[in-house]
């Protein structure tokens, strides 16, 4: 967050308009993004200065960055017997309820139905939590001006990729403040790669379909190297040089 005035936030918002439209709009363009669905996610998006890890345009960043993402602290508040608790019992109530779903992903992934169901639960509560953001909004204020700017303008462009090829309109592309789509919280070269359509109604609906939100996370699974018949990990010791962000 960077702490602004209105007036102080004006400038800013006509250095976003001008970064889109001489900066990011050529290289949207040269991918085959087309003029009409760049302005559709741009419409009306203005850079949200409440959102994490910003320096403001033309500055450089004075403190280390903290993460806030929930992996990069404490694994005792991660895994939180409370948290864990409800997690638990909150599959065990969805287990009967999507019984011939989890078997249909099964057979086709070899992914165990409790699997899917925990990696749910932990990532939006089976979905209950609120995923509020705007993605174009989060990933183009971090593109713009965050402390990993090449990192969101990958994403922003996989983003507005999602949406040319139809695979979600602009109005469904709904993130967490991190730029994280739907119940499975995958980025957008994530959803590119994985997002799958399982209950056949021709739209890959990892927002509202508990069928295509549950079999991407197995296809996801499945792309980083899931092997039928293995238990879900087991105990490693690494070097302290590698880093903890890697999937």
């Amino acid at each position: 967050m960077v702490s602004v005035t209105p007036a102080s936030a004006a400038p800013i918002d006509d250095q976003f308009r001008a970064w889109l439209q001489n900066d990011l709009w050529p290289q949207a363009r040269a991918k085959g993004i087309s003029k009409t669905t760049f302005d559709a996610a741009f419409d009306g998006i203005k850079p949200n200065l409440k959102l994490p890890d910003l320096v403001k345009p033309g500055e450089k960043a004075t403190a280390p960055r903290k993460q806030h993402q929930a992996e990069f602290g404490s694994p005792g508040a991660y895994f939180a017997e409370k948290t864990v608790r409800a997690v638990t019992a909150g599959g065990r109530a969805r287990e009967a309820t999507n019984a011939r779903t989890l078997a249909s992903i099964e057979k086709r992934y070899g992914v165990p139905g409790e699997v899917l169901l925990a990696i749910w639960g932990r990532e939006t509560g089976f979905g209950a939590a609120k995923i509020p953001y705007d993605v174009f909004e989060v990933l183009g204020t971090k593109a713009f001006m965050s402390t990993r700017k090449d990192f969101f303008r990958t994403e922003l462009l996989a983003a507005l990729e999602i949406v040319e090829r139809g695979l979600a309109p602009v109005g469904a592309m709904k993130s967490s403040w991190a730029g994280a789509l739907g119940q499975p919280q995958f980025m957008p070269t994530s959803f590119l790669k994985h997002a799958v359509d399982f209950d056949g109604d021709g739209r890959v609906d990892i927002w509202k379909s508990t069928p295509d939100v549950l079999a991407s996370i197995a296809n996801y699974l499945v792309h980083y190297g899931w092997i039928k018949g293995r238990g879900w990990g087991f105990e490693v010791t690494v070097p302290e040089s590698v880093s903890c962000s890697l999937e």
